[in-house]
């Protein structure tokens, strides 16, 4: 009998389906959308692990290379070199900095005039985009010629400023102007950049950054090791030559994709769009700057060796 009501009761179910067939169909076209929705969110997760391993790979370098360049200055000069390198980069580092809002900038207004290009050609779109990057590498380069110029006649006064010990003064200034003459070249990097990762192109600057890398630790090697043996500005040295190196390959690989923004003097129109940014960053950033420069103050009243070890401590 349970046999027979199993029975009869699959018939009714499938006398059911029969006689109701946009159940069966609406329960089979869920299932599809169900997969389809599955697929595209896979693919999307991998398409953002494809952009986002490679920009996080370009963005933890820099303080990969500030240790590196800690090792060698550690290893070949010692605790006052490591003190030295301690004032030296946070004039330099944190200058640069200073002007991070560029770059910030450049990366929305970049994308803003990419993607909203609708129904026209992928020509028009990288034109738009030029024209939206341009003015901040224009600033980009003019602020780094001039904080070229400051490090150059203003280095003692800062040193000074920020009580440093005479005795450091001589391979910290070494460290300032060796990276002060690639200071523009550095803010030019940081745009350019932008440009690649508005593309969601992270894999060529990540190849760049890496063969910059190489070339710093080369650098590194042949200035503070063997057969230079030049101390703090060695080391300045090496990261000023891969600097330069890295943002000769990134105008070459965007000239050759035609994305490469030109050199104009900004309009009105255009320094307004860059300064909705520059507020809200330019207090972060100064308040952050401020925050170091305390900090750095109070550690070079503690002694040689307290400074070299706080200059390893801000590194890691």
């Amino acid at each position: 009998k349970n046999r027979q009501a199993a029975i009869h009761s699959a018939l009714r179910a499938s006398s059911d389906d029969t006689n109701n067939p946009s159940t069966s169909t609406n329960s089979h076209s869920d299932d599809k959308d169900d997969v389809t929705s599955e697929k595209t969110n896979n693919s999307s997760k991998r398409e953002m692990l494809k952009f986002a391993i490679p920009a996080l790979g370009i963005y933890l370098t820099n303080p990969l290379l500030s240790n590196i360049d800690n090792a060698f200055v550690g290893r070949t000069v010692g605790a006052a070199g490591l003190a030295a390198l301690s004032p030296a980069t946070l004039c330099i580092d944190q200058v640069l900095y200073l002007f991070s809002f560029l770059s910030r900038a450049a990366t929305a207004l970049a994308a803003r005039g990419y993607n909203n290009v609708n129904n026209k050609s992928e020509a028009e779109a990288k034109q738009r985009m030029k024209d939206a990057a341009s003015p901040a590498l224009s600033i980009a380069i003019f602020c780094g010629i001039l904080l070229s110029g400051m490090y150059v006649t203003s280095t003692p006064f800062i040193l000074k400023a920020l009580n440093v010990d005479p005795l450091l003064h001589t391979s910290a200034s070494s460290y300032i102007h060796w990276r002060g003459v690639a200071s523009w070249a550095a803010m030019a990097q940081s745009v350019l950049l932008t440009v690649f990762m508005v593309t969601k192109d992270a894999k060529t600057p990540l190849k760049i950054i890496a063969s910059a890398a190489v070339l710093n630790v080369l650098g590194d090697a042949a200035f503070c090791v063997w057969p230079l043996q030049t101390g703090c500005g060695g080391a300045a040295a090496a990261t000023a030559i891969a600097t330069l190196a890295s943002t000769g390959m990134m105008v070459k690989a965007l000239k050759n994709r035609d994305i490469l923004p030109g050199l104009k003097l900004p309009n009105k129109k255009e320094c307004r769009s860059l300064m909705e940014f520059t507020g809200p960053l330019l207090a972060i950033t100064l308040t952050r700057m401020a925050g170091f420069m305390n900090m750095q103050r109070r550690a070079t009243t503690l002694g040689m060796e307290s400074l070299a070890g706080y200059q390893l401590c801000m590194n890691l």
